[in-house]
């Protein structure tokens, strides 16, 4: 069964979650109204969301990674850029009930965190996120927005196994265990003539292609069998980000060099609105553990997945920009 949102209450194009693409994030979250957090528990503990990589524009190759904290609802995020993205999914939280907290790499983007009601904690590198361990205890969600890197993500992973440890005094206080949410991103699920009308979901086994997007598979499976009375862990895919400040696509329409784009004309893109993707993580942090614990979630517009040549013909349109098509080789690397 494929997950879903799909609720009247829930307001914009958010409707429910469907096969996406994107890169990945890293949040911490505590909700006053968690259903794992209860009137007797430590005031410190409550509505504690942290970000990793707060400051995340979806799609680049090069990144700075930021994370948010906050002394009683603390979201946290990770997320990695070339040119900075607004924190919306921290932002997104905020607006829930959250407090929220980011981790950055430099000082100088302080400022912005805290007009936006959101802590900014400072760590120059991930690969000393041990620095944060009294931080991650007292989160009851971590959102990992960094994405999957050999080198960073079991680093981080294990860190959001030693809180819950030590939050849940190693199972004894099971009700405290944190949620931690590892925001993975495009996977390549096999050509459609494989399933023919049938909808490929969640339920679906993944076919990558590359050996980078088979170790991204393998860790997530990593994450989600981890999933105990400990750590609470879910998987979030999210599509290809638009809106605000136009996420990897801006590069393609601002960009003064002629826009390349790699792959087959019919192939169709997946996509999600940047505020719905905001919404999606709020409602996964907030959702009952027994829901979201153990689950895969793609994040995506239902009906928002035009093809390859219908990008480039609009983007052509809106920026009178000259775009190159290039074949895909089994040189390239994308997916």
């Amino acid at each position: 069964m494929s997950n879903y949102i799909n609720s009247s209450t829930t307001p914009g194009r958010l409707r429910k979650f469907s096969a996406g693409i994107s890169n990945t994030h890293m949040l911490f979250a505590n909700d006053e109204n968690n259903f794992d957090i209860d009137e007797n528990d430590f005031d410190e503990t409550k509505q504690h969301t942290l970000i990793l990589d707060l400051y995340n524009k979806f799609g680049t190759t090069k990144q700075i990674t930021t994370t948010t904290l906050d002394d009683n609802n603390d979201a946290t995020s990770i997320s990695s850029t070339k040119n900075f993205n607004e924190p919306q999914i921290a932002l997104g939280l905020r607006r829930s009930g959250f407090h929220v907290s980011g981790v950055i790499r430099n000082s100088r983007h302080a400022t912005l965190l805290i007009q936006n009601e959101i802590e900014p904690i400072v760590l120059e590198s991930f690969d000393k996120v041990d620095l944060l361990a009294d931080q991650f205890a007292k989160r009851s969600v971590i959102v990992d927005a960094v994405g999957y890197t050999k080198s960073l993500s079991e680093i981080i992973f294990q860190a959001a196994v030693k809180a819950g440890q030590q939050r849940t005094q190693h199972g004894k206080l099971a009700h405290y265990a944190p949620l931690f949410i590892f925001t993975s991103g495009i996977m390549t699920y096999g050509d459609t003539t494989m399933y023919g009308l049938r909808p490929v979901d969640e339920t679906i086994k993944p076919n990558p292609q590359t050996i980078e997007i088979k170790n991204r598979e393998e860790y997530e499976n990593l994450v989600l069998a981890t999933s105990s009375n400990v750590l609470h862990t879910t998987v979030i895919r999210p599509g290809f980000i638009y809106g605000g400040h136009g996420g990897f696509v801006a590069d393609l329409f601002y960009s003064e060099k002629p826009a390349i784009i790699h792959g087959r004309r019919d192939k169709r893109w997946s996509w999600v609105h940047i505020d719905d993707l905001a919404e999606g993580y709020a409602l996964i942090a907030r959702a009952s553990r027994a829901i979201v614990s153990g689950q895969m979630w793609n994040l995506a517009a239902p009906n928002d997945n035009p093809t390859y040549e219908e990008i480039r013909i609009n983007m052509a349109r809106v920026s009178g920009q000259q775009i190159e098509y290039k074949e895909k080789t089994n040189d390239d690397k994308i997916p």
